[in-house]
């Protein structure tokens, strides 16, 4: 489900439309809908990097991949991406069907930032409250 269709669209800080896709802004999280058929690179998420560092900056967020089309990723780039955010908390992906969530086993593989899957864009988004807090609370 595209996060326009869902009641989260109304309390988002910031939409930013770029050449890979669109990223939706919260307090601290960024929620990604790459565009479909795109190929994911560092190269070519150039811009998605540098709007996500320009919102954040070093405060801690989670990135949510909700994964509404189909496209490909680079893993090693993957792996690069994830730690380049060392205030990058978690690395949340919503799926649709079963091709994607096959390939999300390959990609956790290459990622060191905590990873976790969900069927549904809205219990994502829920889960970020809670593992904030948590993640917070084990800091202090």
């Amino acid at each position: 489900m595209n996060i326009k269709e869902t009641k989260l669209i109304n309390c988002v800080e910031a939409i930013n439309n770029a050449n890979l896709g669109s990223l939706y802004f919260y307090d601290n999280v960024v929620v990604s809908e790459i565009n479909a058929g795109a190929h994911v690179s560092l190269n070519v998420g150039e811009e998605h990097m540098e709007l996500i560092q320009n919102h954040f900056g070093d405060k801690p967020f989670i990135y949510l991949s909700n994964r509404v089309n189909e496209f490909s990723t680079n893993a090693i780039d993957f792996e690069k991406f994830c730690n380049i955010f060392p205030n990058m908390k978690a690395f949340l992906t919503v799926y649709y069907n079963q091709f994607t969530y096959k390939s999300l086993f390959f990609e956790k593989q290459f990622c060191k930032t905590p990873y976790f899957d969900f069927k549904n864009l809205t219990e994502a988004y829920n889960y970020v409250s809670l593992y904030l807090l948590n993640q917070l609370n084990m800091i202090a």
